[in-house]
Protein backbone atom coordinates (compact mmCIF):
# COMPACT_ATOMS: atom_id res chain seq x y z
CA UNK A 1 0.00 0.00 0.00
CA UNK A 2 1.17 3.47 -0.56
CA UNK A 3 0.05 6.99 -0.52
CA UNK A 4 -0.64 8.87 -3.97
CA UNK A 5 -1.61 12.64 -3.17
CA UNK A 6 -3.17 13.90 -6.35
CA UNK A 7 -5.21 16.88 -6.74
CA UNK A 8 -7.20 14.91 -10.41
CA UNK A 9 -10.91 15.76 -9.48
CA UNK A 10 -10.04 19.51 -9.78
CA UNK A 11 -11.85 20.54 -12.98
CA UNK A 12 -8.82 23.45 -13.60
CA UNK A 13 -6.13 21.43 -12.23
CA UNK A 14 -3.29 24.24 -13.18
CA UNK A 15 -2.81 26.28 -9.91
CA UNK A 16 -4.64 29.50 -9.99
CA UNK A 17 -4.46 30.24 -6.12
CA UNK A 18 -5.69 28.25 -2.57
CA UNK A 19 -3.35 26.28 -1.03
CA UNK A 20 -2.37 23.99 -3.35
CA UNK A 21 -0.94 20.57 -1.51
CA UNK A 22 -1.33 21.25 1.69
CA UNK A 23 -2.16 19.98 5.24
CA UNK A 24 -0.88 16.17 5.22
CA UNK A 25 0.22 14.92 8.54
CA UNK A 26 1.70 10.82 8.14
CA UNK A 27 2.57 10.26 11.91
CA UNK A 28 4.13 6.92 14.12
CA UNK A 29 3.09 4.52 10.53
CA UNK A 30 5.19 1.22 9.76
CA UNK A 31 4.94 1.27 6.34
CA UNK A 32 6.33 -2.65 4.73
CA UNK A 33 6.57 -3.15 0.81
CA UNK A 34 7.91 -6.71 -0.62
CA UNK A 35 9.41 -7.29 -4.10
CA UNK A 36 8.93 -4.11 -5.49
CA UNK A 37 10.58 -2.14 -8.03
CA UNK A 38 13.17 -0.15 -6.63
CA UNK A 39 11.60 3.35 -7.90
CA UNK A 40 8.47 2.51 -6.06
CA UNK A 41 7.56 4.80 -3.29
CA UNK A 42 5.19 4.94 -0.08
CA UNK A 43 4.37 8.66 -0.39
CA UNK A 44 3.86 9.69 -4.11
CA UNK A 45 2.51 13.55 -4.53
CA UNK A 46 0.99 14.03 -8.56
CA UNK A 47 -0.02 16.88 -9.60
CA UNK A 48 -2.55 17.08 -12.50
CA UNK A 49 -1.37 20.68 -13.40
CA UNK A 50 1.47 23.05 -13.12
CA UNK A 51 2.83 25.45 -10.79
CA UNK A 52 1.46 23.11 -7.47
CA UNK A 53 4.19 23.25 -4.27
CA UNK A 54 4.08 21.57 -0.99
CA UNK A 55 2.62 23.67 2.50
CA UNK A 56 2.28 22.11 4.95
CA UNK A 57 3.02 18.44 5.23
CA UNK A 58 4.24 16.76 8.31
CA UNK A 59 6.03 13.27 7.89
CA UNK A 60 7.32 12.20 11.14
CA UNK A 61 7.95 8.82 13.54
CA UNK A 62 7.26 6.57 10.84
CA UNK A 63 9.40 3.13 10.08
CA UNK A 64 9.58 2.24 6.25
CA UNK A 65 11.04 -1.20 5.36
CA UNK A 66 11.31 -2.85 2.04
CA UNK A 67 11.38 -6.29 2.17
CA UNK A 68 13.16 -8.96 -0.58
CA UNK A 69 14.95 -6.11 -1.58
CA UNK A 70 15.77 -2.55 -1.92
CA UNK A 71 14.12 1.14 -2.85
CA UNK A 72 15.01 3.78 -4.06
CA UNK A 73 13.61 6.53 -1.44
CA UNK A 74 10.21 6.13 0.27
CA UNK A 75 9.04 9.47 -1.66
CA UNK A 76 8.51 10.92 -5.07
CA UNK A 77 6.48 13.02 -7.54
CA UNK A 78 4.68 11.61 -10.28
CA UNK A 79 5.35 14.14 -13.17
CA UNK A 80 3.84 12.12 -15.52
CA UNK A 81 1.70 15.22 -15.96
CA UNK A 82 3.30 18.35 -13.90
CA UNK A 83 6.30 18.52 -11.24
CA UNK A 84 5.97 20.28 -8.40
CA UNK A 85 7.21 23.86 -8.07
CA UNK A 86 10.44 23.63 -5.46
CA UNK A 87 10.84 27.12 -5.43
CA UNK A 88 7.80 27.66 -3.26
CA UNK A 89 7.69 24.90 -1.08
CA UNK A 90 6.97 25.68 3.21
CA UNK A 91 6.23 24.02 5.85
CA UNK A 92 7.75 20.70 5.34
CA UNK A 93 8.50 18.33 8.21
CA UNK A 94 10.24 15.27 7.41
CA UNK A 95 12.37 13.93 10.52
CA UNK A 96 12.65 11.21 13.21
CA UNK A 97 11.89 8.29 10.68
CA UNK A 98 13.83 5.04 10.46
CA UNK A 99 14.48 3.60 7.27
CA UNK A 100 15.61 -0.33 6.53
CA UNK A 101 16.53 -1.09 2.76
CA UNK A 102 16.01 2.25 1.38
CA UNK A 103 18.67 3.89 -0.47
CA UNK A 104 17.87 7.57 0.20
CA UNK A 105 17.15 8.16 3.39
CA UNK A 106 15.52 11.95 3.20
CA UNK A 107 15.16 14.71 6.47
CA UNK A 108 13.33 18.31 6.26
CA UNK A 109 15.88 19.69 8.14
CA UNK A 110 19.05 17.57 6.97
CA UNK A 111 22.59 17.81 8.55
CA UNK A 112 24.77 16.93 5.42
CA UNK A 113 28.83 16.53 6.12
CA UNK A 114 30.95 17.58 3.74
CA UNK A 115 34.50 17.25 3.48
CA UNK A 116 36.36 18.88 1.20
CA UNK A 117 39.86 17.16 0.42
CA UNK A 118 41.23 19.79 -2.10
CA UNK A 119 41.61 23.61 -2.03
CA UNK A 120 38.96 25.51 -3.45
CA UNK A 121 37.12 29.28 -3.16
CA UNK A 122 33.79 27.38 -3.28
CA UNK A 123 32.63 24.26 -1.44
CA UNK A 124 30.27 22.17 -3.65
CA UNK A 125 27.21 20.11 -1.38
CA UNK A 126 24.93 18.22 -3.72
CA UNK A 127 21.59 17.99 -1.63
CA UNK A 128 19.47 16.47 -3.92
CA UNK A 129 19.80 12.79 -2.11
CA UNK A 130 19.13 14.31 1.43
CA UNK A 131 16.18 16.17 0.76
CA UNK A 132 12.39 15.14 0.80
CA UNK A 133 11.43 14.54 -2.94
CA UNK A 134 14.66 15.63 -4.44
CA UNK A 135 13.57 19.61 -3.28
CA UNK A 136 15.45 22.40 -3.56
CA UNK A 137 18.36 23.54 -1.07
CA UNK A 138 16.23 26.74 -0.60
CA UNK A 139 17.34 28.10 3.17
CA UNK A 140 20.23 26.90 5.62
CA UNK A 141 19.82 27.14 9.52
CA UNK A 142 23.00 27.13 10.68
CA UNK A 143 26.63 25.10 10.02
CA UNK A 144 29.70 24.33 11.81
CA UNK A 145 33.46 24.17 10.60
CA UNK A 146 34.14 20.63 12.07
CA UNK A 147 38.29 20.50 11.20
CA UNK A 148 41.09 22.79 11.01
CA UNK A 149 40.61 24.92 7.62
CA UNK A 150 43.50 25.47 6.00
CA UNK A 151 45.17 26.36 2.55
CA UNK A 152 47.62 25.07 0.24
CA UNK A 153 50.47 25.65 2.54
CA UNK A 154 49.00 23.92 5.25
CA UNK A 155 48.44 26.53 7.44
CA UNK A 156 45.26 27.66 9.23
CA UNK A 157 42.41 30.01 7.78
CA UNK A 158 40.57 31.91 10.33
CA UNK A 159 37.83 34.03 7.92
CA UNK A 160 34.31 32.50 8.10
CA UNK A 161 32.19 31.79 4.75
CA UNK A 162 29.63 32.48 3.98
CA UNK A 163 26.61 30.35 1.96
CA UNK A 164 24.85 30.68 -1.04
CA UNK A 165 21.71 28.15 -1.14
CA UNK A 166 19.88 27.04 -4.00
CA UNK A 167 22.69 26.64 -6.98
CA UNK A 168 23.34 24.19 -9.14
CA UNK A 169 22.12 23.66 -12.45
CA UNK A 170 18.55 22.70 -10.65
CA UNK A 171 19.07 24.27 -7.72
CA UNK A 172 19.69 21.13 -5.32
CA UNK A 173 23.27 22.72 -3.81
CA UNK A 174 24.63 24.90 -1.25
CA UNK A 175 28.08 26.46 -1.89
CA UNK A 176 30.12 27.51 0.97
CA UNK A 177 31.96 30.59 -0.51
CA UNK A 178 35.75 31.08 1.32
CA UNK A 179 37.93 34.38 0.73
CA UNK A 180 41.02 32.15 -0.49
CA UNK A 181 41.20 28.15 -1.86
CA UNK A 182 41.42 26.00 1.51
CA UNK A 183 40.18 22.42 2.71
CA UNK A 184 38.31 21.47 5.44
CA UNK A 185 35.13 19.55 6.62
CA UNK A 186 32.05 21.34 7.35
CA UNK A 187 28.36 20.20 8.14
CA UNK A 188 25.29 22.43 7.18
CA UNK A 189 22.08 22.09 8.41
CA UNK A 190 19.76 22.38 4.87
CA UNK A 191 15.82 23.05 4.10
CA UNK A 192 14.08 22.84 1.07
CA UNK A 193 11.49 24.71 2.32
CA UNK A 194 10.55 28.44 3.78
Amino acid sequence: AFIEWTNESDARPEYTGGFSFAGLSITNNTCLITNVAPWVGFLVVKPFGSGHYLNGLSVTGNMFRALSGQIDRVERVDTAFADLDFTRSRAVEFRANTFHNIVDSVENPVLIDHDQNTEDNTWEIDCERDLPFAGRARTVEGFAIRSRTRNSAGDSVYTAPYIETERGTDGREVHVKWSEAVRGDIAVMVRMDR
